[in-house]
């Protein structure tokens, strides 16, 4: 009895079935199934750098939408007309000149727009900007040296134009205000404590005058 078998590509013919399954395995081609395991070492080399760091200095012109840092988390923070990305870098939301400020645990990043530097600064340095005149909300803390030493100076000469002096008489005036509520409020607490449960006895006071009493008795009985 013959039989057929699939072998290298053509039909073989067997006398037996015995010899005719050999004959069958033995076409099959096995190819790899599993994929062979690769060495990790010296490859360090494939992989791309990230350039971490500050991308735009103090004083630079920036675009909108430029790379201000890249940074792994928050080392340097987002000021005004800065955003924050999704991976912590800082991203310039207007045209403008970059600021820093603040101490090295706490940098703030800031972009002064454009219009404000051409109407409202001045440049004190090559890379830092300074108001050409003081306004009330710059603040008045001027120990430092560098741009708020030089605010201060300006505050000396506001304070004494009719302005400067109009608004500190009325921050004057808001603070006595203030006082006399903050006044109000304290013995408005008070009558309202003492109303609920009264006068409080045995204080320091009170018990003073009852031993300078009791001297006092002592003193007479001898």
């Amino acid at each position: 009895r013959s039989s057929g078998a699939f072998v290298a590509g053509r039909n073989a013919t067997v006398r037996c079935a015995k010899r005719s399954v050999r004959a069958a395995r033995s076409g099959i081609v096995l190819k790899a199934h599993k994929k062979a395991a690769s060495s990790t070492r010296n490859q360090g080399h494939t992989l791309r750098p990230h350039f971490w760091g500050v991308k735009a200095l103090n004083g630079k012109a920036v675009k909108v939408g430029q790379l201000l840092v890249k940074q792994k988390g928050l080392n340097w923070y987002p000021g005004p007309n800065v955003k924050r990305a999704n991976n912590y870098s800082l991203v310039a939301l207007k045209d403008g000149i970059v600021q820093w400020r603040g101490e090295y645990k706490h940098k703030e990043i800031c972009v002064v727009p454009w219009e404000y530097v051409r109407e409202k600064c001045v440049w004190k340095n090559c890379n830092t900007l300074s108001p050409k005149v003081y306004e009330p909300w710059m603040g008045t803390d001027f120990n430092t040296r560098g741009k708020r030493h030089h605010l201060g100076r300006l505050y000396k000469s506001w304070k004494e134009t009719e302005e400067g002096q109009a608004h500190l008489a009325k921050k004057a005036e808001k603070v006595e205000k203030q006082k006399e509520i903050q006044a109000k409020i304290r013995a408005h607490t008070k009558a309202k404590w003492a109303a609920k449960y009264g006068t409080r006895t045995g204080g320091a006071a009170e018990k003073k005058e009852k031993v300078n009493a009791g001297d006092s008795e002592s003193e007479a009985e001898n």
